[in-house]
């Protein structure tokens, strides 16, 4: 499984694990953290904090969180990071 891949399962298991309302069929790329998983300001940033520890990344910059929606897209920024170096 390369970095990349790895990155993306670890982030799924993060949010999974931290969703205030997880679905009970699993989760799904296009459910919206906010919106279908509860998450509030909060626990976004805690979820933040527990990629960046889960991951070893380096703090994630604000400015790329900004369009992070959906469980998708948390994949998709946690591939990125790890795939930088970061």
């Amino acid at each position: 499984m390369t970095d990349a891949a790895q990155a993306r399962k670890r982030a799924l298991d993060v949010v999974e694990a931290m969703a205030p309302n997880p679905p009970v069929g699993g989760l799904q790329p296009e459910l919206r953290l906010i919106d279908d998983l509860g998450f509030d300001s909060l626990r976004l940033v805690e979820l933040t904090m527990a990629l960046e520890d889960a991951l070893e990344l380096d703090p994630i910059p604000q400015a790329r969180l900004a369009g992070v929606m959906t469980v998708d897209a948390v994949q998709d920024l946690a591939a990125e990071m790890k795939g930088s170096g970061s």
